[in-house]
């Protein structure tokens, strides 16, 4: 069968575009050399934050707009998403970004150490002044992500290393598109992971700093 569409690149941006083109009658055809998300994807290092009005604070109210109904997307489709809202924090001596974040981000609420304290309880003792987002969620990306690809291979939508350009053809590769487009560049992202026993937390905490 003739694909409508042909998506290059299976990440985050590839997958989730062909699983809504798919639900709406559309059948697509992904090209990936790799196929199954894995550690060369970027969305396999992604943090997982469905944190539009966080983001807002330094992007347009596009992002804000359509964020909102990200994690209502996912729920959808059947991911696990947490509900369990951002909490924003920063050192006595940085207080005043928190009065600058909450002038930018109108929906963050202003929570004092026993506020603090109830959501996170490590947390509590530490902070002072805070604010929490409560419609913000958050999930594991690559969960999500091979959540997505088997959901399509069971509809046989299996990412191939190679094939024809069928139908209206849409570049998902990111970074990799770069072959093609030589003045794309990448936006340095960098993940620490941190393993602390004494600490434990339920839902984001972004430092303000």
């Amino acid at each position: 069968m003739t694909a409508d569409v042909t998506i290059l690149g299976a990440g985050v941006a590839g997958l989730t575009l062909a699983t809504e083109l798919g639900a709406r009658g559309a059948e697509v055809q992904l090209i990936d050399p790799v196929g199954r998300p894995g550690e060369h994807a970027c969305s396999w290092w992604a943090g997982g934050m469905l944190a539009p009005d966080c983001e807002g604070a330094l992007t347009e109210p596009q992002v804000v707009h359509h964020g909102r109904a990200a994690a209502a997307w996912w729920e959808g489709k059947g991911a696990e998403v947490v509900r369990q809202g951002t909490l924003v924090i920063a050192l006595g001596r940085d207080r005043s970004e928190l009065a600058t974040f909450k002038r930018r981000v109108p929906a963050a609420q202003a929570v004092d150490a026993a506020a603090i304290a109830a959501l996170e309880p490590d947390l509590g003792e530490r902070f002072r002044h805070g604010l929490f987002l409560p419609d913000e969620a958050h999930l594991d990306p690559r969960a999500a992500l091979q959540h997505l690809h088997d959901r399509l291979s069971a509809r046989q939508v299996v990412p191939q290393p190679a094939a024809d350009l069928e139908g209206t053809v849409i570049d998902c590769r990111g970074l990799s598109a770069q072959v093609e487009l030589g003045d794309l560049r990448g936006v340095k992202g960098e993940m620490v992971v941190v393993r602390s026993p004494d600490i434990s937390l339920s839902r984001p905490v972004r430092l303000l700093h």
